[in-house]
């Protein structure tokens, strides 16, 4: 019967989620302790005085290549990403291989929301 008083009083001392407050867990490599938040904690699904999570949205961006040759008829390349439009980096790719002193540019690859690998 002690030790169930016993127990009973050391309860009060334990904390949810190894001491981090309600929503959060914990977690991180850090020395000490941190606190992450739930996933969809707190959200009200119906539309009540409570903030709304924004889902991201993911901006879609382009990228390209383009091959020529230099003067002594090495290959040169140029390449461009993270543009916001497929014709602005095939334009910026083609500026790339003639600043490297290429000629007969073209462009070869482009692509959207993906990387390239040229061998």
């Amino acid at each position: 019967m002690i030790s169930f008083l016993i127990l009973l009083g050391l309860s009060q001392l334990a904390h949810a989620e190894q001491g981090c407050p309600d929503g959060l867990y914990p977690g991180g490599a850090a020395p000490g302790k941190i606190c992450i938040p739930m996933p969809g904690y707190g959200i009200n699904a119906n539309g009540g005085g409570e903030v709304q999570a924004v889902e991201p949205r993911w901006a879609t961006r382009w990228g390209a290549v383009a091959i020529g040759e230099d003067s002594r008829g090495s290959g040169i390349m140029g390449k461009a990403e993270s543009f916001p439009s497929k014709r602005k980096a095939e334009k910026a790719a083609l500026a790339d291989c003639n600043a490297k002193d290429g000629h007969d540019c073209s462009i070869t690859h482009a692509y959207y929301d993906q990387c390239v690998a040229v061998a």
